[in-house]
């Protein structure tokens, strides 16, 4: 593993379902890097910014995002993200079910890296972890905190 591959995934999710699948693809596909849930935006900013941010997710982070979630949706939850000087740069994924343009238009207007939509199938859904898996592992990502 080179050094730009040492980072977490953190899915913003509140599908219980959907949770379960990612962790199957993930363990399927060999992927060891660390795996942490949020059950919608706020609780995964509180987490994001706890005192404690680095024990748990350590000084890289890569965002997958649904956007269909109680208390703050993942359109809110970017908005709130990119006004956030220490969390502004971490790249985020929309993983949603909706493929309509005014969701897809507004989440790049927020600075998505990538949006995909949610995969039916376990099958799909291992091909396309691992097509962003192997783009992850490309990019350079940058630190966050404080």
């Amino acid at each position: 593993m080179n050094d730009n591959e040492h980072f977490s995934i953190l899915l913003i999710e509140d599908d219980e379902l959907d949770q379960e699948k990612m962790t199957r693809a993930v363990k399927r596909l060999g992927i060891d890097n660390p795996l942490l849930f949020a059950n919608d935006g706020l609780e995964a900013l509180e987490l994001l910014r706890s005192e404690n941010a680095a024990g748990q997710i350590g000084d890289r982070v890569v965002i997958l995002l649904d956007l269909n979630m109680p208390r703050m949706n993942g359109h809110e939850f970017l908005v709130e993200l990119r006004q956030d000087e220490h969390l502004k740069r971490i790249p985020v994924f929309v993983m949603s079910t909706s493929d309509r343009p005014t969701d897809i238009n507004l989440a790049y207007d927020n600075q998505v890296t990538g949006y995909v939509t949610k995969p039916y199938s376990m099958q799909d859904t291992y091909h396309t972890i691992e097509a962003l898996h192997r783009f992850w592992t490309c990019l350079r990502i940058p630190t966050f905190g404080y």
